[in-house]
């Protein structure tokens, strides 16, 4: 599996990433995401521009980026996502995702996983949505350098209705 720090890599190395970086010097990695579909992640990095207030997404493997959007935050602490400590693997996250869910929600069947990681709080955090042929969401935060997971819940959609 391609990790992210590869995907930073072939990033930085292309026209589009550099051109834009040549305009936007004050960018950093935010998070990265990817949705689990076959054994090949194909990762997106968000880039956020303080000086702006935005982000834009960059997917290397197909060598695009996204139009730059406002960032709508909760809070004023958007934290670089740093990629530089070795204890962040992909493959060890989805290894403690496939016990719990083994052991927790066997009866679910996943349609589909969504993977984030992200800083949030001084901590860098892989966040799991995996939606569920049952019409339910398995959300799953773990922390990416011990590997604890620091929560994790089954949310039926029909509850995110709103009346």
């Amino acid at each position: 599996m391609q990790n992210i720090e590869c995907s930073v890599k072939i990033l930085s190395k292309q026209e589009i990433f550099k051109d834009y970086k040549k305009n936007n010097p004050n960018i950093f990695l935010l998070s990265a995401f990817t949705i689990l579909e076959t054994e090949e992640l194909i990762w997106q990095l968000n880039y956020y521009n303080p000086d702006k207030d935005n982000l834009v997404t960059f997917t290397p493997v197909k060598n695009k980026r996204t139009e730059e959007q406002k960032l709508f935050k909760e809070s004023k602490d958007i934290q670089k996502l740093n990629l530089k400590n070795k204890k962040i693997n992909i493959d060890k996250a989805l290894d403690i995702i496939t016990k719990l869910l083994n052991e927790k929600y066997s009866s679910e069947k996943i349609n589909k996983e969504i993977i984030t990681i992200c800083t949030i709080k001084d901590k860098t955090l892989w966040n799991f949505m995996l939606l569920t042929s049952s019409l339910k969401t398995i959300n799953i935060k773990l922390d990416a350098l011990t590997y604890e997971i620091i929560s994790q819940e089954l949310i039926p959609l029909t509850s995110l209705r709103k009346n």
